[in-house]
C-alpha cells in the first residue's frame, strides 16, 4: 500500500481486487483513482472493527497494547516489543497481546527474524 506501485498499475488489466478493509480501499481510490477500471472490486470488513472480543466490564486494563499478524516482518514486533519495555520502566503493569500465529514447534526453522 505504501509503496509507488499502486501507481504505476495498469487496473484494467487486473481482474480483481481485494481490500481487507474499507478505509483501505478509500486511501488507495485517493492515491491511484485508475484502481475503479479493475474488473472487480472486493472489500472485507475490517476485523479490528468489531474489537478483541466482549469488552470486560467495571475497570478494563487500559495498560495493554495489542500487535495483530505480529509474526511478519513488515509488522515489527521487535519495535513494539522496544514500546513495551520503555512502558514498563515507568509502569510495570503494561502487557502485550500478540494476535495472529505463534512460532514454528521447532526453532531450528525459525527465520532470523522470528529467532529475533
Amino acid at each position: 500500500m505504501y509503496t509507488p506501485f499502486p501507481v504505476f498499475t495498469d487496473f484494467s488489466r487486473v481482474d480483481c481486487v481485494l481490500f481487507v478493509s474499507p478505509h483501505v480501499h478509500r486511501l488507495l481510490e485517493r492515491l491511484s483513482p485508475g484502481v475503479n477500471n479493475a474488473g472487480r472490486i472486493v472489500t472485507v470488513d475490517n476485523f479490528l472493527s468489531r474489537g478483541f472480543g466482549p469488552e470486560i466490564s467495571g475497570s478494563a486494563d487500559r495498560k495493554q497494547l495489542a500487535q495483530v499478524g505480529w509474526i511478519k516482518p513488515v509488522k515489527d514486533v521487535v519495535f513494539t516489543l522496544d514500546v513495551l519495555e520503555e512502558l514498563r520502566a515507568e509502569d510495570p503493569e503494561w502487557s502485550l497481546v500478540l494476535v495472529g500465529p505463534g512460532l514454528n514447534a521447532d526453532p531450528a526453522r525459525d527465520t532470523p527474524y522470528e529467532r529475533d
